[in-house]
C-alpha cells in the first residue's frame, strides 16, 4: 500500500494546537497593522495592503465562536485561495513537519462541532495532538454566517 505524505505547518491560536497544510501558503509574516472593516463579519479582523494586494485578515477563533473579539494576534500566516488572499492571525507559529496522510485520523466526536466545522482531522505528533485546519472549510463557514447574519 502506498502512503502519500504532505508537508504541514503547526501553529497555536489561543489554546488550539493546529496544523496546515503548506499547499495553500504563500508566507508567514509578524504581526501587521491592518485596517478594520466596520460591520464586518464575524471572523473577519480587517484588511491588509502586502504588496500591492489588498489582504483579508481572518480570525479563526471568531469564526468558530461566531464573534468579533479583538485578540493581539503575532504572526500571519498569508493563504492563496482560488486567487484570492487571506491572511491567518495566529498566536505562534510552530514548524514544518513531513506527515503520511495515513496518519491523519478523523475528528473524534468529543470536539466542540464549531471546532469540527473548520478541522479536516487530528494529527498526533511531537507527543501532541494537532487539529488540522481546512481552509477551505473555514471560508465556507465564514460565508455561512455572513448569510445568516451572525
Amino acid at each position: 500500500m502506498q502512503c502519500n505524505t504532505k508537508q504541514i505547518m503547526t501553529f497555536r491560536i489561543s489554546e488550539l494546537l493546529m496544523a496546515i497544510d503548506v499547499v495553500f501558503m504563500r508566507d508567514v509574516l509578524g504581526k501587521r497593522e491592518y485596517n478594520e472593516v466596520p460591520l464586518a463579519a464575524y471572523g473577519i479582523s480587517g484588511i491588509v495592503n502586502l504588496r500591492g494586494n489588498i489582504v483579508t485578515v481572518l480570525d479563526i477563533e471568531n469564526i468558530i465562536n461566531a464573534n468579533n473579539q479583538p485578540h493581539n494576534r503575532l504572526y500571519n500566516i498569508v493563504f492563496d485561495l482560488n486567487s484570492e488572499l487571506f491572511s491567518l492571525a495566529v498566536d505562534e507559529i510552530g514548524e514544518f513537519m513531513d506527515i503520511k496522510t495515513n496518519e491523519i485520523e478523523p475528528v473524534p466526536n468529543s470536539i466542540d462541532p464549531s471546532v469540527t466545522a473548520v478541522s479536516s482531522g487530528v494529527i498526533y505528533a511531537k507527543e501532541k495532538i494537532f487539529l488540522l485546519l481546512d481552509f477551505e472549510k473555514s471560508i465556507k463557514l465564514l460565508l455561512q454566517n455572513i448569510e445568516t447574519g451572525e
